[in-house]
């Protein structure tokens, strides 16, 4: 396990997650407005509760309570979000992030495995 606290890992995951997106959307469009659009449509709580519905079964059950405890950490959600989407979201930043410090050769298999999911 981590020294860090699942907020935390989150938070980084939340970076690490961005930033692949923004790497694989260069590599695709050429256009500035273009860009911003392709990664704000999936970096966002929806979106990524649907990636991690893609993978929750092929999760360990050790990575599924890497999951739980993002989502269930304590976080304040403001009215506008959805509070389930937004723990779910966080559970996958979690788990992103924990691979990011942990496990990088697992994070780069999933996204790998995530990619058709981005152009869908």
């Amino acid at each position: 396990m981590s020294n860090y606290s699942p907020r935390s890992l989150a938070y980084l995951g939340d970076a690490v997650f961005e930033l692949w997106v923004r790497q694989h959307a260069l590599g695709k469009i050429q256009n500035a407005e273009v860009w911003h659009k392709y990664v704000t449509d999936r970096v966002n709580g929806e979106f990524q509760c649907q990636l991690l519905d893609s993978i929750e079964a092929t999760l360990s059950e050790a990575e599924k309570d890497i999951v739980r405890e993002g989502r269930n950490a304590p976080i304040s959600v403001s009215r506008r979000h959805n509070q389930q989407v937004y723990r779910k979201a966080s559970g996958f930043e979690n788990l992103i992030g924990h691979w990011h410090l942990n496990n990088p050769e697992r994070l780069q298999e999933v996204l790998n495995q995530l990619l058709p999911l981005l152009d869908a």
